[in-house]
């Protein structure tokens, strides 16, 4: 299952991904995206540091990075520094890293 929220923030994106984490059925694999907003990077930041940790503790979690791959060309992006829909190339890099991200989660045994 792969679990994108964008850029859209919570009250407690933590919190919310421990839900989705713990409610999980066994023989779940997750890969979580990292969210991209150019204009926001404080609060992204902290909350992807917190999403990278979590393959360290669960082994049937993978995250899929786009935050890192997008953030040096972020000019591919439109011009509020989130969004890449109609931009073919950008759409293709996106798919390519969840395509990435399945295939590596798909090794895992799934959640205990």
């Amino acid at each position: 299952m792969i679990i994108s929220a964008g850029a859209n923030v919570t009250s407690d994106m933590t919190a919310d991904v421990q839900k989705i984490i713990d409610n999980a059925p066994k023989g779940t694999r997750l890969v979580f995206v990292t969210p991209y907003d150019g204009k926001n990077k404080v609060v992204l930041n902290e909350f992807n540091t917190y999403l990278k940790s979590l393959p360290n503790k669960y082994k049937w979690i993978v995250v899929a990075d786009w935050a890192s791959y997008i953030e040096p060309q972020e000019n591919r992006l439109w011009a509020d520094k989130i969004h890449f829909a109609g931009k073919q190339d950008v759409a293709i890099d996106y798919l390519n890293l969840l395509a990435q991200s399945l295939n590596e989660v798909a090794k895992s045994k799934g959640k205990p």
